[in-house]
């Protein structure tokens, strides 16, 4: 039960009136009069254990020089572990003290969950190590950990640790210290009170963006070439170093790998002494493990293969007239694709996955005619929608839309994709399959692990090619697949 009290605070003999304080069931706090600049008065009272007003200024009486937090049991009993997975892939940890109780309830974690919330940890010290478990059978997925409400105040993400997002949120966090850990986001939300004539509390959010590679700053430039035709380069920072560097790489050698970019910002004219020198070459530029946010493929580019793997992406613009034949961009910043993509009439692979893309529209894309195959995987997609009404990439051969968070599913979408073999929407959370579906050519249709309870092929017109392990399904509605005559029959 929470009580909601209202106390004097004196200082410098200055009266100050903090308005809401809440009393915790398992926490004392013990208040003075010289400590009050910064600090957050929190008191809690749980079950029906009261503190009374007067009880309060009783402890304010006897301690008038320091502020003592003290943490104890005398009130009740410490809450109980509590630990429940959701249908959005993140398991909730409540009262969880590891000193006492292990690691036990990390083993029971669905591998197919890659994000933890932990609600009052009963650790004042912790490290990534704690999570190893978690972290362990995910090494091929994107992790992230929340604490939430806990009394955590020091907190170290070892060397090697593979988690991606770190969100501390009302905790007592004060130091942490990071290793060489591929980590791309910290957000730390902060209590900040301010204490004049009233108290309020208001809440700052600091997002630490940590490249993912972490480097020293005394780390050197290095320059390799291999027999396979590929040059690689590490730690280059062109605004100090300027472009020698690629002076030196044989003309022989048409793939360029670039490990920590050390810029934010690059168009391919940077790479311009690497282009002309290979007019007959079909030249692939890389970049891995970076802190580039923005990439400007220039008019006339000559690139048929870029690809971009652990950078901070969110803008790309696409010069005109661009020889690009595959784009590839994995674990990037990007919310949606790129409005000029539409430009790259030559494309015929195109990858965003593990990104933050939530709704495609098939518009951005729907005038590449050259298109075959299609990766959105392991997004954040909860939608799918077209409004052109153009014939929408006739020449899709393959179209991943795997692990996003797909709830429904319409197969219109997908009609006029004639040269369609694969549809892959595995591991998403569809339980709506609408439209009709018509093709000889598919040799897969993937529909498993989703949340489907009945299902209506009878307009579909296609081989018997699909998968449904793991739903849920006790109806479906069906044709013989490719004959059009047959009734429709239930199962």
């Amino acid at each position: 039960m929470a009580i909601t009290v209202k106390v004097n605070v004196y200082k410098a003999n200055r009266m100050a009136v903090c308005h809401t304080v809440a009393l915790d069931t398992y926490t004392v706090l013990v208040l003075s009069r010289m400590t009050f600049d910064s600090t957050l008065i929190a008191m809690r009272c749980v079950g029906t254990a009261r503190l009374s007003l007067s009880l309060v200024r009783h402890f304010m009486d006897m301690f008038r020089s320091s502020a003592i937090i003290v943490w104890s049991t005398l009130l009740q009993p410490s809450p109980a572990l509590r630990f429940y997975c959701d249908g959005e892939f993140t398991c909730n940890i409540w009262n969880w003290n590891p000193r006492d109780e292990g690691t036990f309830v990390l083993d029971h974690i669905p591998k197919t969950h890659g994000s933890l919330e932990l609600h009052n940890l009963l650790l004042s010290s912790t490290s990534s190590k704690l999570f190893q478990i978690f972290e362990a059978t995910r090494k091929s997925e994107d992790a992230s950990l929340t604490m939430k409400m806990s009394a955590v105040r020091n907190f170290v993400l070892e060397d090697g640790a593979t988690l991606t997002s770190l969100t501390f949120d009302r905790t007592h966090l004060s130091t942490i210290s990071f290793g060489l850990a591929p980590i791309s986001t910290v957000e730390i939300v902060l209590p900040v009170n301010k204490m004049s004539s009233g108290c309020t509390s208001i809440f700052v959010t600091v997002c630490l963006l940590l490249w993912s590679t972490v480097v020293p700053p005394s780390a050197a430039l290095r320059f390799r070439c291999d027999p396979d035709y590929t040059c690689e380069i590490w730690n280059w920072n062109p605004r100090v170093e300027g472009t020698f560097v690629l002076h030196h790489i044989p003309k022989t050698h048409g793939m360029l790998q670039l490990y920590n970019l050390l810029i934010s910002s690059a168009s391919s004219k940077l790479f311009e002494a690497f282009e002309t020198l290979r007019q007959r070459f079909k030249l692939t530029l890389r970049v891995t493990a970076s802190a580039l946010r923005n990439f400007v493929p220039e008019d006339y580019a000559r690139y048929k293969s870029v690809e971009f793997e652990k950078t901070h992406l969110s803008t790309f613009s696409f010069g005109r007239n661009c020889s690009l034949l595959q784009l590839r961009i994995k674990r990037s910043q990007f919310s949606h694709l790129p409005k000029t993509i539409g430009r790259l009439n030559a494309l015929q692979e195109l990858t965003f996955s593990h990104s933050l893309i939530q709704a495609i529209n098939l518009n951005v894309i729907a005038e590449l005619s050259n298109l075959t195959f299609l990766d959105l995987s392991r997004n954040r997609i909860h939608s799918l929608y077209f409004t052109g009404d153009k014939v929408l990439i006739p020449n899709l051969v393959d179209v991943y839309l795997r692990e996003n968070r797909l709830r429904s599913i319409n197969m219109n979408l997908f009609g006029t994709m004639e040269s369609l073999e694969k549809i892959d929407l595995s591991h998403n959370l569809i339980s709506v399959i609408s439209g009709s579906l018509a093709s000889s050519r598919l040799t897969l249709l993937d529909l498993s692990f989703n949340q489907l309870h009945t299902l209506d092929c009878c307009k579909w017109s296609i081989p018997n090619v699909y998968n449904l392990e793991a739903n849920a399904i006790n109806s479906i509605r069906m044709k013989c697949f490719g004959s059009a005559n047959l009734p429709c029959s239930k199962h």
